[in-house]
């Protein structure tokens, strides 16, 4: 898969799916399900923004999911340079830089200067100029909306097995791993620490059951987010113990799927007492993935 900065010439002809993608959840799949189907070459066109805020998930693993589902160019356009435009200057720049044959949104998808565009000026550009558009519906589970937006207040909530059924799949964080104090590997229980930056969107600080994959194998982790009461940190992190695995991953990426919460963060008074802590999440988290069906 491609990913540009700036619109190609399709010779065939392209669908171009439009919206954020961030979290690629199940509204997101639909629309680009009608892109890939569409004959044309399915294009995602997203709208970048310098310094955005409570995002789900990296551009990397946003990527990784859009190819995954069969999208075979992203054209990362940047704010600064579009956010004048109009919406049919917005449509026409697309439609003649890329050839496009076909539009796809969601109902709810916002474009052009203020925002002020939407699916309506996409079907009347699209019926004036010859070419196909199409509005996909939104997606709800159990009557709860599939949208960014739900998806974070399920994140900031704990709630992982709602943010998975929004998703399709579950949170998942790809951060470097940096180094840190040592103290979980003297205690026998090492941990990989990443910390968040600014713009993520922070799930609700405690312990969880997740999986970390490395080198295309799955483990079971136990994972703590937040800023360790007991020993206070600058800024959030993820610091995850990966069972059954040792090694050196400083300064790699390392995917970590969050699958449960277990509970709060809670500041020890001795050094036995997280010990024995760390012990029992790592036993429930074994059994949370031994049940665990998503």
């Amino acid at each position: 898969m491609k990913v540009l900065q700036n619109p190609i010439f399709f010779e065939n002809g392209c669908a171009a799916a439009l919206g954020t993608f961030d979290g690629v959840h199940l509204g997101h799949q639909r629309v680009i399900s009608v892109a890939v189907k569409s004959g044309f070459t399915p294009v995602v066109v997203m709208i970048m923004q310098k310094n955005r805020k409570k995002r789900i998930f990296s551009d990397e693993l946003n990527f990784r999911y859009l190819e995954q589902l069969g999208v075979d160019t992203v054209i990362c356009l940047d704010l600064d340079k579009i956010r004048d435009m109009t919406p049919d200057e917005y449509l026409e720049m697309l439609y003649k830089k890329m050839n496009v044959r076909l539009f796809v949104c969601g109902e709810n998808h916002r474009f052009g200067k203020g925002a002020s565009g939407s699916y309506e000026d996409i079907s009347v550009f699209c019926e004036q100029n010859g070419i196909k558009s199409e509005k996909c519906e939104t997606v709800t589970v159990n009557e709860t909306a599939a949208s960014s937006t739900a998806i974070r207040e399920c994140i900031t909530n704990g709630d992982m097995e709602s943010a998975f059924r929004l998703m399709g799949h579950s949170y998942t964080i790809d951060f470097d791993v940096k180094k840190g104090d040592g103290r979980g590997h003297k205690m026998g229980f090492p941990t990989i620490n990443q910390p968040y930056d600014e713009g993520f969107i922070l799930p609700k600080f405690g312990v969880y059951a997740g999986v970390a994959i490395v080198d295309e194998k799955e483990y079971p982790s136990v994972l703590n987010v937040g800023v360790r009461p007991t020993f206070l940190t600058d800024r959030p992190l993820a610091e995850t113990h990966i069972i059954g695995y040792s090694g050196d991953l400083y300064d790699k990426k390392v995917q970590v799927m969050f699958k449960k919460y277990i509970r709060n963060e809670k500041k020890f008074s001795s050094l036995d007492e997280i010990i024995a802590a760390i012990e029992n999440d790592k036993n429930e988290c074994l059994r949370i993935l031994k049940n665990c069906n998503y």
